[in-house]
C-alpha cells in the first residue's frame, strides 16, 4: 500500500498536526487524508466539513517570511577574519547571542579589558567549537558584524521597502 498523509484537528477545525502512515494504514479517527503538498503547508489551514481549507494568502505569505527569517538566523553568520584566520567560522545569531555580546561590550567599555582580565575571549561557533578573539579591536569587529546582521534580518522581516536579507558571510580585519 502507498503511504497516506493526514492532518489532525481540534473540535473548532483548527489543524493541530500532520502525520504519515508509511504503510498506508488507516490514519487516526477524525484525521483528514491529504496530499503530501497539503501536509507540508498545513500551518494556518483549517478543516471545514471534512475538507481542508488553506490559510488566507496573506497568512501564507507571513508564514513563509517567518520560516525564511528563522532558517536564515538558524544558519548563523559566517565570519572570515583577514587578520586572524583561525577565527574563520559560522557563528550563531540569536537574541541570547546579541545580549551576551552587549554585556561583554559594556564590560569592555567600563573596564578597558576583556571580562576576567583575560587577554582574549573565546567565542563558540555554531558547532560549539571555541575560537579565540585575541584583541579588543577584533571583538568590536565581531560584535558589529553580528549586530549588523541581526538588524539587517529584522529590517527584512519588517519588510522595510527595498531591504534584502543581508549577506550571510562577512569579512573583518
Amino acid at each position: 500500500m502507498e503511504a497516506l498523509h493526514y492532518l489532525t484537528h481540534d473540535e473548532a477545525g483548527n489543524v493541530t498536526g500532520v502525520g504519515l502512515t508509511p504503510d498506508g494504514s488507516v490514519p487516526p479517527s477524525g484525521a483528514v487524508v491529504c496530499t503530501q503538498e497539503q501536509a507540508k503547508a498545513w500551518q494556518g489551514s483549517t478543516i471545514r466539513q471534512g475538507a481542508i481549507v488553506p490559510p488566507p494568502a496573506e497568512m501564507t505569505k507571513s508564514l513563509a517570511l517567518f520560516a525564511e527569517v528563522l532558517n536564515t538566523l538558524n544558519a548563523g553568520l559566517t565570519i572570515k577574519s583577514a587578520g586572524t584566520p583561525s577565527f574563520n567560522g559560522t557563528y550563531p545569531v540569536s537574541q541570547s547571542v546579541i545580549a551576551e555580546l552587549g554585556t561583554v561590550a559594556q564590560y569592555i567599555q567600563a573596564n578597558g579589558v576583556f571580562p576576567g582580565g583575560a587577554g582574549m575571549l573565546p567565542w563558540d561557533d555554531v558547532n560549539g567549537v571555541p575560537h579565540i578573539i585575541p584583541t579588543l579591536e577584533m571583538f568590536t569587529a565581531v560584535n558589529n558584524a553580528i549586530h549588523n546582521y541581526w538588524v539587517g534580518v529584522k529590517l527584512y522581516r519588517a519588510q522595510v521597502s527595498g531591504v534584502p536579507l543581508p549577506p550571510t558571510t562577512v569579512t573583518i580585519e
